[in-house]
């Protein structure tokens, strides 16, 4: 869990960042050198910034790491170096996962969360004000993590609870549980890596468009749909197996 938490946190670094004007490129690389540091940040005037985790649960800053950090600020002189301290074992992250386990396991079997969760009706837009499309995305965002993660509870080989989203996510594209939905859906052109940092941007007080909720209801509407056909399937599958075996 600890690399998911770094991911997460990277992210929301990322969009606070962006939040500002920034352009942010994860895991970049010093030029003419095989070292990458965490993330780079650059502001519309030409401002650098270096961005890197210090994570408290492994050791400190290694020799590699350091030079790393030598290496980009000889390319880039004039940069600053943004040092984030983490301690996953103390997290927030940490906590509620933990309290999202328990809840899930006292409230039962993971099928009828996802039934439940795929009688809701999507949010649709109501007002075109700056809150109310926050309200919107955000409202669409929870109920869409919730059902990916019920769905790779449900259907993913060795599902791990403990796992951002995203990876959760990943992990059920590549086991060909979903196919990613901009792959199939011409209206559909962010993925839900992007779609995350639109919501996390929105916490650090950022705008969203409209056709930002619209790509995140089309994203929606497509996995709910994939989701419906992969039940009906192993439904049949079942059906089928239990039709064979009273035959025999």
């Amino acid at each position: 869990m600890r690399r998911d938490y770094e991911q997460y946190q990277l992210h929301l670094i990322a969009a606070e960042y962006r939040a500002k004007g920034y352009t942010v490129d994860l895991e970049a690389s010093v030029p003419e050198s095989n070292g990458r540091f965490d993330a780079l940040a650059r502001s519309p005037e030409g401002a650098v910034v270096i961005v890197e985790l210090v994570n408290a649960q492994r050791e400190t800053a290694s020799d590699a790491r350091l030079e790393i950090l030598r290496q980009a600020a000889s390319f880039f002189p004039n940069a600053s170096v943004d040092l984030r301290y983490l301690d996953p074992g103390r997290s927030a992250f940490a906590v509620h996962t933990q309290e999202d386990r328990e809840t899930e396991q006292a409230q039962g079997d993971p099928s009828e969360r996802l039934n439940t969760l795929l009688k809701m009706r999507v949010p649709k837009q109501s007002g075109g004000s700056r809150i109310s499309l926050a309200r919107l995305y955000l409202g669409l965002w929870a109920l869409h993590v919730a059902t990916l993660r019920e769905f790779a509870a449900m259907a993913a080989s060795e599902p791990d609870r403990s796992l951002a989203v995203l990876d959760q996510y990943d992990l059920l594209l590549k086991q060909d549980l979903l196919v990613a939905p901009e792959q199939t859906e011409d209206s559909a052109q962010l993925d839900l890596h992007e779609l995350h940092q639109i919501a996390t941007a929105l916490l650090q007080g950022a705008s969203v468009t409209s056709m930002e909720a619209r790509e995140l209801r089309t994203h929606i509407r497509s996995v709910r749909a994939q989701i419906r056909r992969w039940k009906r399937m192993t439904v049949a599958a079942v059906t089928q197996k239990l039709g064979g075996e009273g035959g025999e």
